[in-house]
């Protein structure tokens, strides 16, 4: 797929660029005595986590995450939130909201290349702000905030497209290739992927909009 990102950096709010990036490139060993669960996430709050690791069979324990980006190639990863079951491969990506707890497990014949985005709830608040007057109130008029005024997607499994993807694949490859030295691409596509997310975002809120069905509930469903 053709990368269709290159045009578009300018038009990116301006932002101070103070967040911290780092790679995760293995699975952590969560039987290992005294592994401490709340350490391990609590990297995730403060920093731009990408998590590229591989396996044939590794299993989450049900634990809290940040707003992510959940990729699955040359498998199927599966994933279980808010007693919704997914199954995670090479033509999908599943968003999962800031806050939420959930479990996911990888078990394959042949390794499973796992790859997550996550953002740190400082870089959304940051882009957030940054955002204009106008910008705001289109995002709240698609109802993109929860009560607590953060951004909330709709959680589920989203095909590949020629909008988000792009942004994707070129950040798999740029962290495969080289983290430490793509590092400074890899920021800016970070912001092209988020305001891109929310114009996903407004798109799919259209498409709920148009379901005819008296309850919210039922459209989002």
């Amino acid at each position: 797929m053709k990368f269709l990102y290159s045009n578009s950096i300018k038009d990116l709010p301006a932002m101070n660029l103070l967040q911290n990036y780092c790679v995760i490139k293995s699975f952590p060993n969560f039987d290992k005595c005294g592994f401490d669960m709340d350490m391990y996430n609590s990297q995730f709050k403060t920093a731009n986590v990408i998590i590229y690791a591989s396996s044939k069979e590794v299993s989450y324990p049900e634990h809290w995450g940040p707003l992510s980006i959940k990729c699955a190639f040359k498998g199927k990863e599966f994933y279980k939130v808010n007693n919704c079951n997914y199954a995670v491969a090479d033509e999908n990506y599943l968003l999962i909201n800031d806050g939420n707890n959930y479990s996911s497990y990888i078990d394959s014949v042949a390794a499973v290349d796992s790859f997550t985005i996550n953002f740190s709830p400082s870089f959304v608040e940051e882009f957030m702000d940054s955002i204009s007057e106008t910008d705001e109130e289109l995002l709240t008029s698609f109802k993109l905030f929860d009560k607590n005024n953060n951004v909330e997607i709709i959680e589920r499994l989203y095909l590949h497209d020629d909008s988000v993807s792009p942004v994707i694949f070129r950040m798999k490859q740029l962290t495969k290739e080289d983290f430490d030295s793509n590092k400074g691409e890899i920021e800016e596509l970070y912001f092209l992927l988020f305001e891109r997310l929310l114009n996903k975002q407004k798109a799919t809120l259209n498409e709920v909009s148009r379901v005819q069905a008296f309850k919210k509930s039922t459209q989002m469903e």
